[in-house]
């Protein structure tokens, strides 16, 4: 008698929601669709978008005297964290972005 074993494994993917607060240059709007389509490609999706405005630095960040703020709820699969750190890092339109993890 021949026995047929049959596993079904079922991928999940784990997505968290995280906060997203990040500043962009005063003459660079368009920068702001950029992050929130590279979010989208990685199978993220933006939840809650709130926008702080734009505040003077204390001192001079990127040769830039201030910025507008962005805090945006997001959620994103944890294998892509990494990823968009990295891209965040290597956009020079983005000058400081903090992210959280929520619960």
């Amino acid at each position: 008698m021949i026995f047929k074993l049959q596993f079904d494994t079922v991928l999940t993917v784990m997505t968290s929601i995280y906060q997203l607060v990040f500043i962009v240059p005063e003459n660079k709007s368009k920068e702001v669709e950029k992050v929130e389509s590279t979010i989208e490609k990685m199978g993220g999706k933006v939840d809650k978008k709130d926008t702080w405005g734009k505040k003077t630095f204390a001192y001079l960040v990127n040769k830039q005297p201030s910025g507008h703020y962005f805090d945006w709820t997001m959620s994103v699969d944890t294998s892509k964290l990494k990823e968009l750190k990295d891209l965040l890092n290597l956009n020079n339109d983005v000058l400081r972005y903090l992210l959280l993890k929520t619960n």
